[in-house]
């Protein structure tokens, strides 16, 4: 291709090329930039949303009690009440009884050698969680004992912040809730008393007994009856040394009771599930947007401006090319004779 015919091409597709050119340099950087801020998005958008998540939940927490319908009537304060929490038709009691030796009752299942009968046995600080109900939306009637949930710590709680531990006594749920009887409906200070009263005088039996099979690995003071007994005689005080296992702070405890909704449906839940969708939204809303065209970001007049310059670029080089093609048409021609040029070469060198 002769530099005439590339000088024609410039000048003739100059605005085409030109504009080809920038739409592939954007387009390829776009791509690069959008795959990086979908990589981040999907590294960050889950943290950042779980955290906001847990926030909000910590401060619904914190300004429910706000909203509570409290109960129209008084009622007296039961006998070691720790903490009561009252939300709607809720109510949560934490009852706090310090550590000492106590007389227990345990079926022949429990004991080495099938030695069944009253053993006496040092506890730790036992913390008794009683979950009721008011009969009345409004709570103006009743109150009905949902369930009984016992804990155990080696310190005194100082704050609703401080973990509370699971027991290795028998006749426990999962959940900590106490396979216990029938306890009367009432007034609340009734139903506390019941419940503990309940609770220590009861047969203890090998049911959902897990945790008091394996109560050695926690506390091998306590692995069997006799040297639990033995111990509690030396030393009452030997049982604030359990390495107990761990449930949660009392709080979180408190809070999934108090905000508890009929057919055992919870607020958390419900805050769960609003939450997800939320989460769910914003992912999908920040996907159609990396997704967009980048054209319809870009301002008109910045594609503009790479055109003019490439157009303008090109122009130049259409000058230049013209330039050099007509020096080399109008180069001035050179007359030369070989034979004439032999001879000059002999008469210099002194051969002829």
């Amino acid at each position: 291709m002769s530099l005439k015919e590339i000088s024609t091409i410039l000048k003739t597709k100059k605005e085409t090329i030109s504009k080809e050119i920038v739409e592939a340099v954007l387009d390829r950087n776009l791509a690069r930039f959008q795959e990086k801020v979908k990589v981040s998005l999907e590294d960050n958008i889950f943290n950042i949303v779980a955290q906001l998540q847990e926030e909000l939940k910590k401060c619904i927490y914190r300004n429910a009690p706000k909203w509570t319908v409290y109960q129209k009537t008084t009622q007296l304060i039961p006998k070691n009440c720790k903490f009561m929490h009252t939300c709607g038709n809720n109510l949560v009691v934490v009852i706090e009884e310090d550590p000492k030796p106590r007389s227990v009752f345990l079926d022949k299942s429990l004991v080495e050698k099938w030695n069944y009968g009253t053993y006496y046995l040092s506890f730790p600080y036992v913390y008794f969680i009683l979950h009721c109900k008011n009969s009345k939306a409004d709570n103006t009637g009743h109150w009905i004992l949902k369930n009984t949930y016992v804990f155990w710590r080696n310190q005194k709680l100082s704050s609703t912040e401080d973990i509370i531990y699971k027991t290795v006594m028998p006749n426990t749920r999962e959940d900590e809730s106490i396979c216990m009887g029938k306890v009367s409906n009432g007034y609340l200070d009734l139903i506390v008393n019941e419940s503990i009263q309940g609770y220590w005088s009861s047969t203890f039996n090998s049911d959902l007994s897990k945790r008091w099979n394996s109560k050695g690995k926690v506390c091998s003071l306590i692995s069997t009856v006799i040297s639990w007994e033995d111990n509690t005689k030396n030393d009452p005080s030997f049982i604030l040394k359990g390495n107990w296992e761990a449930k949660c702070s009392l709080i979180d405890f408190v809070n999934k009771l108090a905000f508890e909704k009929s057919g055992d449906y919870s607020f958390e839940k419900d805050l769960d599930k609003t939450f997800h969708d939320f989460s769910s939204n914003v992912n999908n809303k920040l996907k159609e947007t990396i997704n967009i065209g980048f054209d319809k970001y870009l301002p008109k007049d910045v594609l503009l401006d790479l055109s003019e310059l490439v157009e303008i670029y090109f122009s130049k080089l259409g000058v230049i090319l013209d330039n050099i093609e007509n020096k080399v048409d109008t180069f001035p021609k050179m007359d030369y004779n070989p034979k004439w040029a032999t001879k000059n070469w002999r008469r210099k060198n002194g051969i002829l």
